[in-house]
């Protein structure tokens, strides 16, 4: 995490995430979502659409 100026974010290059690899669109990730996406969830139903496009 990084903290500036009463914000927070994640520092992307010192964290691994494969929804991150997947949303970059390269290639080597569009493997990685097989049509479900934390499917025990509901919230997880917010983010479907954005995968399949």
């Amino acid at each position: 995490m990084q903290f500036k100026d009463g914000l927070r974010r994640v520092n992307t290059k010192k964290a691994r995430c494969d929804l991150w690899d997947y949303l970059s669109h390269r290639p080597e990730y569009q493997h990685l979502y097989r049509g479900t996406y934390m499917a025990n969830y509901s919230w997880g139903e917010l983010t479907i659409d954005e995968l399949e496009h």
